[in-house]
């Protein structure tokens, strides 16, 4: 999707592609939205929730949103728990067919949405303005002009409902004419560099190319060499010409100096890109240096934070363990919970049901009997046992 920072210039665009209207298509049939013929990969058909819920995420994590759909057409929202539970396939199916293009199924199940959890008006129109979003990459007005009529009698920010409606009124110029009127230039200013990059880095859009990416956006960085915007533009766009090492040079020259959270920012992907390539022990070193200055706690729940981003959950598990004694030692309760809740989250998805359980009794004598951070533990500590009695 667009980046925040664009400029309104890269809202005067229209993609050059040519996309069919979505609405006259014919309306999905009220129980599953249809993925288009012969896209959709054979999909296993689950009664349990955590394995229905394990296959959709392992999916949803290797981008292959044709098997997201599949397992959702296949099962639907009966295995689910619980609202949030429905509330989340719900929010996956949408964002599924939006990836793919499928912006007619996309706004369909958005109206499923609607009608199942009339409550959610918050998410619906979160899920409204993304529906927008994934039209307006596709320069499909008539899309736009549909998630525009979802979205505006659900928001309370008129100002938004303002630019979207300008979003689409401002369409008929060509994304060709601007790439051209751009590279003609003989030096791009901070607005330019900043369309340029935006161009070339969207991978759906026709100009993608991360070469062309990449330059655009070193070029950005040396205009505002203090944009954090702009560091994460090139690490983007090195990891997408796979250019590993060059990334790992460029964040030992940028994380010196800022702050965690904004290293962490860079290192995020840079670190799953080393896993990946089998240099994990590489990513370890990189998290351990960037947190090595922060006082213990924060040290350890900040390490296992970014373990369990980068794909690395059994490396989380020790970094949470001593983040929740270090929170027991200080007598925070809002630390003490949340801390216990992130150790039994990375638990619950390596399928550690008992020790996550374990891990809650460890921290419930810390808390007042009967206080809501007790009784929201003793909830979770429930629930683990309950998996761990059905695994």
């Amino acid at each position: 999707m667009t980046a925040p920072w664009i400029s309104r210039t890269l809202r005067t665009i229209a993609i050059g592609m040519s996309v069919s209207a979505v609405l006259a298509a014919a309306e999905p049939a009220a129980d599953t939205p249809a993925t288009p013929a012969g896209e959709n990969p054979t999909a296993t058909t689950f009664t349990a929730w955590d394995a229905y819920k394990d296959a959709v995420h392992a999916a949803e994590k290797g981008d292959d949103w044709q098997q997201v759909i599949a397992l959702l057409d296949a099962n639907g929202l009966d295995p689910a728990e619980d609202d949030r539970d429905r509330r989340w396939l719900f929010e996956t199916w949408i964002e599924a067919h939006g990836r793919l293009g499928n912006l007619d199924q996309a706004l369909s199940v958005l109206q499923r949405f609607k009608e199942a959890m009339p409550d959610q008006t918050d998410k619906h129109a979160s899920q409204a303005k993304d529906c927008f979003g994934y039209a307006e990459q596709a320069g499909d007005v008539e899309a736009m002009q549909a998630a525009l009529d979802i979205y505006r009698p659900l928001s309370d920010r008129p100002d938004r409902v303002v630019d979207m409606r300008l979003d689409i009124a401002t369409m008929p110029r060509a994304l060709d004419e601007l790439v051209q009127e751009l590279e003609a230039k003989p030096e791009l200013d901070v607005i330019d560099a900043r369309i340029l990059s935006e161009i070339y880095s969207e991978d759906d859009w026709p100009h993608y190319d991360p070469d062309a990416a990449l330059a655009a956006s070193r070029r950005l960085l040396e205009l505002e060499p203090d944009s954090h915007d702009a560091r994460k533009e090139v690490m983007r766009n090195l990891l997408r010409s796979e250019q590993l090492d060059a990334a790992v040079s460029f964040y030992g020259e940028q994380a010196p100096g800022l702050e965690a959270d904004r290293a962490d920012d860079l290192l995020r992907d840079l670190a799953r890109a080393l896993v990946r390539a089998d240099r994990q022990e590489e990513a370890l070193s990189l998290i351990d240096a960037l947190v090595a200055d922060l006082e213990p706690a924060a040290a350890a729940r900040k390490a296992g934070w970014l373990c369990e981003k980068t794909d690395m959950d059994a490396e989380a598990v020790p970094h949470y363990r001593e983040a929740l004694q270090l929170a027991i030692d200080g007598g925070d309760a809002e630390q003490i919970r949340n801390t216990a809740l992130d150790l039994a989250d990375v638990l619950d998805d390596l399928d550690q049901y008992a020790d996550a359980a374990a891990a809650i009794d460890t921290a419930l004598p810390a808390l007042e009997a009967g206080s809501v951070d007790h009784l929201r533990l003793q909830l979770e500590r429930a629930k683990m046992l309950e998996r761990a009695e059905r695994d």
